[in-house]
This record gives C-alpha cells, structure tokens and sequence, in this order.
C-alpha cells in the first residue's frame, strides 16, 4: 500500500476544519435545532390535545342533538303534569270549576264544605263534603264531567235517594303535589 504523506500544516488545518464544522454543527444543533424541535413538539402535542377536546365535544353535542327540544318537552310535560296536580291548593279555581260543571248541567250547589286534607309521600288529598240537588240523568253528566276534568278530581261516597229530583251527597277529592318530593 502507498503511504499518504500529508503536511503536518495541511493536517492541522483538516483538524481546525473539521473541530470549527464540529462546533459550528454542535451550536447550531444546541441552540437552534433542538430548541425549535421542543417547540414543535409542544406545538403538536397541544394542537392534538385541541383536536381530541374538539372530537369530544363533537361527540357530546351529536348525542345530544335535539337537547334544546327535549328540554322544552319535558317542560311541557311538567306543566301539564301541574295541571292535573297542582302544588297550591286553589280552592277558588275548583269551586268555579265545580260550580260552571254544575250549571251546564242544570245542577243546584246546596252546600260546599271542606273536610279532611290527609298527606301521602308524594301529594295531599283534599276532600269536601257536596250536597246538590238535581235529576238523576243530569249528576250523572255532572260526575261524568267532574271525572273528565284536566285537574285529577274523584267523587266518592255518593248517596242518591230516589226520586226524580234528588239531593245528592258526595265527597268530591281533588289532590295537591307536596313540593320538594
């Protein structure tokens, strides 16, 4: 094999070259490559951490498309549900039911009287004692009525003596919701 005989200047100079590209690519690489690299690397992590936030939330709101519509039928329900069983007492409102009731179908109010208010878990049930008087096909319309009523209201203990106008005595119940249930 031949022997390379390169100049010890020549040698000294390859060495200074390939130490300056050496520190030149170590500084570029320790203050310039890697910190960019970290960067980028946090930028990716946090623009994949948005992604994943904005794929739940996608998800979350296409479970729950019709939310706004479901809320607003719920509500209805409630109210309906109120209606038949309401949370104040509101004996004003179902005397005029009763007595309006009464009138369409020629029916007399001889006395109206509260009676007992007896709590259950969920409602109180409020009785009254009734006595009308009227033929026996116009209470029956008028209990027929009663019963049809959006308010949940039941006639019970009904005593009709015979007769072709009769006084008849019942205990009408109407029921009140216990908030806080």
């Amino acid at each position: 094999m031949n022997k390379i005989n390169i100049d010890k200047d020549k040698l000294v100079k390859i060495a200074a070259i390939i130490v300056g590209v050496s520190g030149f690519l170590f500084l570029y690489l320790y203050y310039f490559w890697i910190p960019s690299s970290k960067k980028i690397d946090e930028m990716k992590k946090k623009v994949s951490n948005m992604e994943l936030e904005i794929k739940k939330a996608e998800e979350i709101s296409s479970r729950y498309p019709d939310l706004n519509k479901k809320l607003l039928e719920l509500q209805t329900q409630k109210a309906d549900i109120e209606k038949k069983l309401p949370k104040e007492k509101n004996m004003q409102d179902l005397m005029k039911t009763i007595k309006k009731i009464a009138d369409k179908h020629s029916i007399v109010i001889n006395s109206i009287s509260p009676s007992t208010t007896v709590k259950d878990q969920y409602f109180f049930r409020i009785t009254y004692n009734i006595s009308i008087t009227g033929s026996y096909h116009n209470v029956a319309s008028f209990f027929a009525e009663i019963s049809l009523q959006e308010r949940i209201l039941n006639v019970e203990n009904v005593v009709i003596p015979g007769g072709e106008l009769s006084s008849v005595n019942f205990i009408l119940v109407s029921y009140q919701y216990i908030e806080g249930k």
